[in-house]
């Protein structure tokens, strides 16, 4: 019973994610002028306990920055980034979260330690259901394997660029370029 509770559990957590994906790459953006710099640290501020609970270490150098976009939208960005963050790291490692603006556009970055990635394996991160261990879930790796396509569509319904480089010592950095 308790397996068969566990697989329903992820099976409604998929199907959430795959509708998640599907009415963003299908719907249109609410448009408003959204401070970044003060959702990401709203964002990291939630995500405290589990650094803690990780052995992760969080810091941010945020400047003040503002995009327009949809706060709905960034927020689950910002969330899954920084989860990702987390959860695709060593004990003791490190998350960072960046924010500034770089000529005509806004940039997030979210960088961490971790594992040495190739730069083959990072260019599929964004497919859906690839996880950095491949296709298959372990008990150390619950992640559904969707959480950067849906980095990628909330990117993109904003027009802007996303940029995944494997970090030289290990782990990932993670660049967000958007309109100004």
């Amino acid at each position: 019973l308790h397996r068969l509770r566990k697989t329903n559990e992820r099976s409604i957590e998929t199907v959430e994610s795959l509708l998640d994906l599907a009415e963003i790459q299908a719907g249109t953006v609410d448009v408003e002028t959204v401070e970044l710099d003060a959702l990401a640290k709203s964002v990291m501020a939630s995500f405290s306990h589990a650094a803690a609970e990780a052995g992760v270490v969080m810091s941010s150098e945020l400047q003040s920055v503002s995009v327009r976009g949809d706060a709905v939208l960034l927020r689950q960005m910002l969330s899954n980034l920084i989860q990702n963050a987390i959860r695709h790291n060593d004990q003791g490692g490190f998350a960072t979260v960046l924010t500034r603006y770089e000529q005509e556009v806004m940039v997030l970055e979210v960088e961490n330690s971790g594992a040495k990635l190739t730069t083959e394996l990072v260019e599929q991160l964004v497919d859906p259901f690839y996880r950095g261990t491949g296709r298959t879930r372990t008990e150390s790796n619950q992640g559904r394997g969707l959480g950067l396509s849906i980095v990628s569509a909330i990117v993109d319904r904003h027009e802007g660029k996303l940029v995944l480089d494997p970090r030289e010592t290990g782990g990932l950095i993670v660049r967000v370029n958007l309109p100004r």
